[in-house]
């Protein structure tokens, strides 16, 4: 693969292929445990905010140890910058546009929502890193 769309692509890959992306869409019981929990005792949305952030954090700082030749304070700046992006994005969309109705595992990969971050992760490390 050229140097230059490796980062941007590996990056997308990296979004689209976890399953923290559908947890609560996809687990009618999750949901049910969630709404049943008051607020003031524990609220599963931070749990997930703080879960969701560690593993863009650590899987981005993995893709950037991989591509150690290619450092710099631009690429840090955009993975610290697409972390927070992909946890805020990705709490944003489980919210608003949960994945009903979906039973098996392929249902769950044909739904266009899945895909949607990794695209806008994609156009945005490659117009910041390769332009």
């Amino acid at each position: 693969m050229p140097g230059d769309i490796k980062l941007p692509i590996s990056l997308a890959i990296a979004t689209v292929n976890t399953p923290l992306l559908t947890i609560f869409s996809t687990d009618d019981k999750l949901t049910e445990y969630k709404s049943m929990l008051p607020e003031t005792f524990k609220s599963l949305d931070k749990d997930y905010i703080k879960v969701l952030f560690s593993y863009f954090l650590l899987i981005h700082l993995v893709i950037l140890g991989l591509n150690y030749k290619y450092v710099s304070i631009k690429l840090v700046g955009l993975v610290i910058a697409l972390t927070i992006i992909d946890t805020v994005i990705s709490f944003m969309m489980e919210k608003k546009y949960p994945i009903k109705g979906k039973k098996t595992t392929v249902e769950i990969w044909r739904s266009p929502r899945k895909y949607i971050l990794g695209i806008l992760v994609f156009l945005l490390s490659f117009v910041i890193f390769v332009l």
